[in-house]
């Protein structure tokens, strides 16, 4: 992959210096990005925004789709005084957010000769682009239709090598399945309101009705700073899954530690807990029962008021995480190894 960074057209087509680009514009307005995986193909348009999990992330492919009639292409090449043979494709991933070390970086380049009516940018088993396994701010693709070498000069007409005829994007927003603690920015704003210090690098907020919530994501918001979470992101996938659990551990701490307290103050019991509507107590009771099947919600309740450090020692044990944590610091240190000529 070739790393390239560059600025799409935002002047405004009122302002643009060039005539004639009315056609490649149109061109790209019907553009189409197919995700694929083993299980679906989802079709999006240019110009939204869409969700994807953090699995889908490494576990899609994508394809790209353009209504390339050749009588519009040959239009649009006229209006223009533009050869087809000079134009090229570009498509680019490149982080979402504001952040200064963002990175861009090129996908994939074709003449637009070649593209036909719908080309493979990645498959599923083919490894992705950093930008497209932000898992923290997500991820735009980008189309250029650009000139692929000088051409001769003509009033009002585009004529050097790599000028922008037209572009257009789609955005991949990360949402956290149930039961994942997706992590969110915590900023110098989030840390006065709800007045942390300044050395704060993680902290969960709790809303009201904390057990009785029918979803996580209503009632639990995880921070971590956010300079943190942007270098967590940039990092290689063995040694990203050891610097996510730096904040997935305590936080799962602090979920158990709340609902324990909730349960307690309140004298809940095991009747009250209905799987379909205690989203906190049903994510802890199933993490659970991965390591101890046979608990009954009875035993879990007590377990939680009584010896919640039990519940915690269980819950973030599962998932196989200490075998991933090993797995990375080996690697690590084996990357160390090699850098240090040992």
């Amino acid at each position: 992959m070739v790393s390239i960074n560059t600025r799409s057209r935002t002047e405004g087509r009122a302002l643009r210096p060039y005539k004639g680009l009315e056609g490649f514009e149109t061109l790209l307005e019907g553009a189409v990005i197919t995700r694929t995986s083993r299980a679906e193909q989802v079709e999006m348009v240019f110009g939204e925004r869409y969700s994807i999990t953090p699995n889908q992330l490494t576990q899609s492919g994508y394809k790209l789709k353009l209504d390339l009639l050749d009588m519009d292409l040959k239009t649009a090449a006229k209006e223009a005084s533009i050869s087809l043979d000079d134009v090229d494709v570009l498509v680019f991933a490149r982080d979402a957010g504001a952040s200064p070390i963002g990175e861009t970086t090129l996908v994939k380049r074709v003449s637009i000769t070649d593209l036909g009516n719908e080309i493979s940018l990645l498959k599923v088993e083919e490894q992705k682009p950093r930008p497209m396994l932000n898992r923290f701010d997500g991820f735009d693709l980008q189309i250029f239709l650009i000139l692929n070498k000088d051409i001769e000069l003509k009033p009002l007409r585009p004529y050097q090598n790599g000028t922008i005829l037209a572009s257009g994007s789609i955005g991949f927003q990360v949402s956290a399945p149930i039961g994942d603690l997706q992590p969110t920015k915590l900023t110098d704003e989030v840390r006065a309101t709800e007045e942390l210090q300044n050395s704060a690098w993680i902290n969960l907020k709790v809303e009201d009705e904390f057990i009785d919530a029918s979803s996580l994501a209503s009632v639990l918001t995880v921070y971590v700073d956010e300079e943190i979470l942007e270098s967590t992101s940039r990092l290689p996938q063995n040694v990203r899954r050891l610097a996510e659990n730096l904040f997935t551990i305590p936080a799962l701490t602090q979920v158990v530690y709340e609902a324990s307290l909730e349960v307690t103050k309140s004298d809940y019991d095991a009747s009250q807990f209905q799987e379909s509507g205690n989203a906190v107590l049903n994510f802890l009771y199933q993490k659970v029962r991965v390591s101890e099947p046979e608990l009954t919600r009875e035993k879990f309740i007590n377990d939680l008021k009584n010896d919640p450090a039990r519940i915690t020692t269980i819950v973030t044990a599962t998932g196989d995480i200490r075998k991933k944590i090993t797995n990375a610091m080996k690697k690590l240190m084996g990357e160390f190894d090699d850098l240090s000529g040992n």
